[in-house]
């Protein structure tokens, strides 16, 4: 069944599932600096509370709600239960976590990595 932007709930859910992979990235590399000093040099602007512009342009949509109003509505609409959101949160947060392991544990590229494929 589809709500009156043509939106099922296997889309919804899929968009609600990419906000949160986005705020979870986002909060993990914020944590990096002060977690795992010298990891990530520099520094990064974050889009945390951009989630739904982002996912929203993704899926052709008009920018949109941040993640616990969209949470909220997905719940208040039926589309998810709580137990359903939270667990699907719990995924991202695990998958970020072992995203953030790899990395951390991975070696340094070589220097001469960083023009490979660069024909400019």
């Amino acid at each position: 069944m589809a709500d009156e932007r043509g939106l099922d709930r296997d889309r919804l859910v899929w968009m609600f599932t990419q906000m949160l992979r986005i705020r979870e990235f986002e909060e993990r590399v914020k944590r990096s600096f002060t977690e795992l000093p010298g990891l990530l040099r520099g520094h990064t602007h974050l889009a945390d509370g951009a989630e739904a512009s982002i996912v929203g342009s993704l899926t052709a949509l008009r920018p949109g709600d941040p993640v616990p109003r969209f949470r909220a509505r997905l719940i208040a609409d039926g589309i998810l239960t709580a137990e359903q959101a939270d667990a699907i949160a719990a995924d991202v947060r695990q998958e970020m976590a072992g995203a953030v392991d790899f990395g951390a544990s991975s070696p340094f590229p070589e220097p001469a990595d960083a023009v490979k494929f660069v024909y400019a």
